[in-house]
């Protein structure tokens, strides 16, 4: 045991071929290159959440039209429903001799 022990630090201390300082300088500049690239994929991420959820949202331009669709449907149906009142007041009259009588009870018309 004591024999592999001592190939063991005799190996170790063969294998140190590199410096200190030059092993430091290396981890700086390797530690400083993972940061620029954390650094640079954390801005791609952010301007790609972005883009997405500028494509999913609702902008207010948007709300606006939907709004301004939803009043001329709106009026476009309140304009239906008066012709088919309408028409339907007209269809009863005609078929109908009393219903003027009616009518007149119901509007308030004496």
């Amino acid at each position: 045991m004591r024999k592999a022990k001592r190939r063991y630090r005799a190996k170790r201390d063969n294998a140190s071929c590199f410096d200190e300082t030059f092993l430091k300088s290396f981890v700086k500049e390797f530690y400083d290159v993972l940061i620029e690239l954390m650094k640079e994929g954390k801005i791609e991420v952010k301007n790609e959440l972005k883009d997405e959820l500028r494509s999913e949202l609702a902008t207010k331009e948007d709300v606006r039209y939907l709004d301004w669709k939803i009043d001329a449907v709106k009026r476009e149906l309140e304009y239906k429903l008066i012709i088919h009142t309408l028409i339907i007041l007209f269809a009863i009259i005609i078929t109908n001799p009393n219903a003027i009588e009616l009518i007149k009870l119901l509007f308030g018309f004496r």
